[in-house]
């Protein structure tokens, strides 16, 4: 599914927004943003499903790269957790969109 598709546009769309608006109001934000969570994980699989471990996989490491970030002191192991991330995630896009 593509953001111009009227799957999308005509279904898919209107269903995260009432199911956001609606968890917003009877619910915990926290709750809310799991909807929306879930939500960017069905659009992100529609294509292929098994891709969706791979954006769990990514979000993973990149939680605890940026969990070690935030406790670590020392200015030179930051800077090198810092673009060990980018370098994993500009890797995962070059092998994914050219392989």
């Amino acid at each position: 599914m593509i953001f111009s598709d009227y799957h999308f546009i005509l279904y898919f769309l209107p269903a995260c927004l009432g199911l956001y608006f609606l968890a917003r109001r009877y619910a915990p934000a926290r709750i809310a943003t799991l909807a929306l969570f879930l939500s960017s994980l069905v659009f992100y699989g529609w294509f292929k499903p098994v891709y969706v471990l791979l954006i769990l996989g990514s979000i993973l490491v990149n939680f605890y790269l940026a969990k070690y970030l935030s406790i670590s002191s020392h200015a030179f192991r930051r800077k090198a957790v810092f673009f060990t991330g980018i370098a994993f995630n500009l890797l995962l896009l070059v092998f994914f969109k050219y392989a």
